[in-house]
Formats: structure tokens, C-alpha cells, sequence
């Protein structure tokens, strides 16, 4: 004190210096204190919350892993396994709410942290560790851009992408929802084996009973608008095309 007055009792934001009987100021954060340093408050104004009371500093901002109780003006800590919290007040009650997961925890969306995403959510390392939910078309997913299953009304799962149709060389899976790479003598096709095809390579294969054939059976012509085979006329044991004067050879009880 600046006074030569001796009290009884140092008087606000003072504290009693025991050693040389002197009564010394209080750091300027302090309401009260136990010695001069911003580190010895007993008790701190509004407006500032205690770290590591009894003794200890009083901060506008909690230190990493310590939250603001604005209820106490006490810095808590967060909880286990939670780098980074804020203070959330249900119904007059302060607790702490995560935003950053310590190590390689990864905070969810009901801000839990854990070392797995949920189905449904995939994790993202920027700006924080974090489990972000799957967006449509994806049911799940590994990132934003890439599904792992297509909701139902959104297509056939192919390379990471939900489309519908399938692309051509893929039929529709109904039951895992994928679209299955068809035979490979298939163009487009309805299932995996060479005798489920519905188009053949336009100048390679003709389209017959669901089979690419490279020449066509009797009976058929090739047709190499639409590489099928084609049924002759009925008169036409072999024809060129589908009209009774295409036959070039005709079956029995049939003249040309």
C-alpha cells in the first residue's frame, strides 16, 4: 500500500505479504489473491473464469482441454478422450460439448467421439477429425464423393457412383442394388451368363435367344442393322431376310 496506515485486514484486491508485514496489490485479473503474480487469484471478476482453483489464474478463454462453466466462472475440464470443448446449458445445467477428439478419435454427429464411423457417416480428417454423414445418392459412403450403397430410390451402385440404368456391359443387381458386369460376349445384358445377353457387337455378333453368336443358326438371317438373327419366313429353310421371296433355300412342300 502506498499509506503508512497499519490495518488489521489488507483491503480489496490487496493480500497480506506475511514475510515483511505488508499488504501487496493483487494482479489487475484478480478479485483476490494469495501473492502478485496472475497465476495466485482466490477469486476473479465477471466476466473471467478461475483456472485450477483454489489457486490459479483468471482467463477470458480456457486453456485447451478446459471449458468456461459460466455458471461457476470455473474453468472445467472436458471430458475423457476430448481434445477441444465449448460449455452447452441444458435446463440450468452447464456441461461440456466436444468439437475436437484427442488422438485418433473421430467426433460423430451426437459429438461423441470414436474410432469408428457409424454406417450411414464417413470420416474426414480437415478441419478436425470428424464422422460427416453420407449425402444423396449414397445410403453409405467412404467420402463425399464416392458411395459405397445407393439408397433405394437412387439407382445401381457402379465405380463409387449410383446410376440408373446400368451402363452398357452391366445389368442391375436388384438385390445388392450393383450394377454386375455382364458376359463378356454381351453388349448390354440382363444377367452374368453368355445366354441372359439382350445385344451383341454390332458387326462382330448376332443377338439369337439371348446368345451371341458369330453366324446364325438355320432358320435365321443375320440382320447386321441391329446384329440380330432374325427369323426367316416360314416357307424359308435358309433366307437373307424375313419376306418369303428372301428364302434361298425352301423347306419341304415349298418351291421357289
Amino acid at each position: 500500500m502506498s499509506s503508512n496506515q497499519c490495518v488489521e485486514e489488507c483491503p480489496e484486491f490487496y493480500y497480506a505479504e506475511t514475510d515483511d508485514n505488508t499488504c501487496l496489490a493483487c494482479a489487475s485479473t484478480c478479485a483476490s489473491c494469495e501473492g502478485t503474480g496472475s497465476s495466485d487469484c482466490l477469486s476473479c471478476f465477471d466476466g473471467y473464469f478461475h483456472e485450477f482453483p483454489p489457486v490459479g489464474a483468471c482467463v477470458t478463454e480456457c486453456m485447451t482441454g478446459l471449458y468456461g462453466n459460466s455458471l461457476t466462472g470455473i474453468c472445467e475440464l472436458c471430458w475423457e478422450d476430448c481434445g477441444e470443448c465449448v460449455e452447452t446449458i441444458v435446463d440450468g445445467v452447464s456441461s461440456a460439448e466436444c468439437n475436437i477428439c484427442s488422438g485418433d478419435l473421430l467426433l460423430d454427429e451426437d459429438n461423441n467421439c470414436v474410432a469408428y464411423c457409424a454406417v450411414g457417416t464417413y470420416a474426414v480428417s480437415e478441419p478436425s477429425a470428424a464422422c460427416i454423414d453420407c449425402e444423396y445418392p449414397c445410403e453409405e459412403c467412404t467420402s463425399e464423393f464416392v458411395c459405397t450403397l445407393c439408397l433405394e430410390d437412387a439407382g445401381f451402385l457402379l465405380d463409387g457412383s449410383c446410376i440408373d440404368p446400368c451402363s452398357d456391359g452391366y445389368y442391375a443387381d436388384e438385390e445388392t442394388r450393383t450394377c454386375e458386369a455382364c458376359h463378356g460376349e454381351c453388349v448390354t445384358c440382363y444377367g452374368p451368363e453368355n445366354s441372359q445377353c439382350d445385344s451383341c457387337e454390332i458387326g462382330a455378333r448376332y443377338l439369337e435367344e439371348y446368345y451371341c453368336v458369330e453366324s446364325c443358326d438355320p432358320g435365321y438371317y443375320a440382320n447386321d442393322v441391329y446384329a440380330t438373327c432374325t427369323a426367316c419366313n416360314a416357307a424359308c429353310l435358309t433366307c437373307d431376310e424375313a419376306t418369303s421371296s428372301g428364302c434361298t433355300e425352301c423347306k419341304s412342300g415349298y418351291y421357289s
